[in-house]
């Protein structure tokens, strides 16, 4: 009788194997299961991740936007005139004391209102009784608000890092030492405001963004409260002062002055430097020092016994830097003729009230900007204020638009002198740049910055301007008693505000 091997029996085993398969199958289909659910949250994370980011950098758009509006524009969200620490605004979904909670900064544990600004403009920061600016979000995506929680914006104030801990509430100014790099201007002109932004999106996803912006540096150099390429003849009454103006100078300020804005003697003709040629005949600059004040001369008489001189218009408005100063009027090595009762002063220690060297160059308006080419391109295609902004009158063109900000008009094509009067809106608080590719005519201008005319000026009326003018066109050029001013000050904050914000730095967080 022969007995079956119990080693040898091979009933089940296809059933075990199977099993195995079975359970090496669903192993794998899991770990694949769970691979795939893994990558997919991750991928909708990052998704999500990625749509929060976005959303945060359009509320810093939405700041750059706003900042770079026209300042009496109901959406413009920044400060004019001289930045106060503690400046600040929020750009929230909805206004209400909820925004506070979801301001990163904001600690719920403190009754106070502790984000470190003056919210009410008062001076004072963080108090309990302040009331915040805010301003509701104007982006939308197919009619949905976007949700970015809150957009802060502040100037950056210097700490302990800058200066040694020394002027610790100062606004940091680009182009100070700051680390701004070799672009930065080599004196602070614009204030550098910080925006914090915070996108949030599905699944609670958020994101941070925080930059630093300043408006476009610019470094102008002016030759002199008027520059000519060819010769400019000012006719009338014309007042030309190459003496540097403060920015508060108007035109109800053309009292005569023998005192600077400090209250100090104004000095005239220092140094052996002839400040002043037309009407009046200084005999000032016939005869003196280096400590020879206008107020010396103030009792001396002509050869009919009439005082010469008590005092230079607008001298109470004028800088105590005489190294400030430029000439009245600069030429390229043209002759600056004056007629009628004209006067212009100017001139340092250095210069006289004219500069009529045929060396000088003629600057194209990038090169006295301190702009490239492509920079300055970049500006008028922002322009706010064009050729499209003019209305036919007389074969000619009439801005028909407030010249504010930059104003871009480029007429020489068609040929049209571009015509301001009495009628065009706000003639008298101009301000900004002024390019003008064609001629020009104003018969009533008030302005505060850099007017620049490649073509023809013709001035006649009331015309009034604190900066400097640069022309390069033919005479005529003016009469019926113009004014003009030299102001750096002018200069560099109404030029400068008329540029757009740019982006000084970027960071996540």
């Amino acid at each position: 009788m022969k007995f079956a091997n119990p080693c040898r029996n091979e009933r089940g085993a296809v059933l075990v194997v199977g099993l195995i398969f079975m359970a090496i199958l669903s192993i794998l289909g899991t770990a694949a299961y769970l691979t795939t659910s893994n990558e997919l949250k991750i991928s909708s994370n990052y998704k999500t991740g990625k749509q929060a980011l976005y959303i945060a950098e359009a509320g810093i758009q939405e700041a750059l936007h706003r900042l770079n509006l026209d300042s009496g524009d109901s959406d413009f969200i920044g400060e004019t005139g001289t930045p106060t620490p503690g400046w600040g605004r929020y750009i929230v979904l909805q206004a209400g004391a909820d925004m506070f909670k979801e301001d990163p900064d904001w600690d719920l544990s403190d009754s106070g209102l502790d984000d470190n600004l003056d919210n009410d403009d008062d001076g004072s920061t963080d108090e309990a009784d302040e009331t915040y600016p805010e301003t509701a979000t104007m982006q939308t995506v197919d009619g949905t608000e976007l949700s970015y929680r809150s957009v802060k914006l502040y100037y950056k104030i210097e700490d302990s890092q800058f200066n040694n801990g020394t002027d610790n509430d100062e606004v940091v100014l680009y182009g100070q030492d700051f680390g701004y790099g070799a672009d930065a201007p080599t004196e602070g002109i614009s204030p550098v405001i910080v925006v914090t932004s915070t996108g949030t999106a599905e699944n609670n996803s958020e994101r941070t963004v925080t930059v630093e912006l300043s408006r476009a540096p610019l470094d102008i150099g002016a030759e002199a409260a008027v520059a000519c390429d060819n010769p400019p003849t000012f006719g009338g009454n014309t007042f030309v002062s190459g003496f540097n103006h403060d920015l508060s100078t108007s035109p109800t300020d053309d009292a005569e002055s023998t005192v600077d804005i400090t209250g100090a003697d104004l000095p005239f003709a220092g140094n052996g430097i002839d400040n002043h040629g037309g009407e009046e005949k200084h005999p000032a600059i016939v005869s003196c020092d280096a400590n020879t004040t206008l107020s010396d001369q103030e009792d001396t008489l002509d050869a009919s016994g009439v005082n010469d001189e008590v005092g230079i218009p607008y001298g109470a408005k004028i800088e105590n830097d005489v190294n400030s100063h430029l000439p009245g009027a600069w030429t390229t090595g043209d002759t600056v003729t004056g007629q009628g009762g004209d006067d212009i002063y100017g001139g340092n220690n250095v210069d006289l009230w004219k500069d009529e060297d045929a060396g000088n160059p003629w600057l194209t308006l990038a090169q006295l900007l301190g702009l490239t080419d492509a920079q300055l391109q970049d500006v008028l295609d922002k322009a706010d204020v064009t050729y499209s902004d003019t209305v036919p009158t007389g074969g000619n063109v009439r801005l028909d638009k407030a010249p504010q900000a930059v104003i871009y008009i480029d007429n020489a094509a068609t040929g049209k002198e571009l015509k301001i009067t009495s009628s065009t809106p706000s003639y008298d608080d101009g301000w900004g740049l002024m390019y003008v590719t064609g001629d020009m005519e104003a018969q009533n201008l008030t302005f505060k910055g850099l007017i620049y005319v490649e073509g023809t000026v013709r001035l006649t009326g009331n015309f009034w301007v604190l900066g400097s003018l640069a022309v390069q066109g033919e005479t005529p050029f003016s009469s019926g008693g113009g004014i003009f001013l030299y102001s750096k000050e002018a200069l560099d904050q109404k030029v400068g505000n008329a540029m757009d914000f740019v982006i000084l730095s970027w960071k996540e967080g």
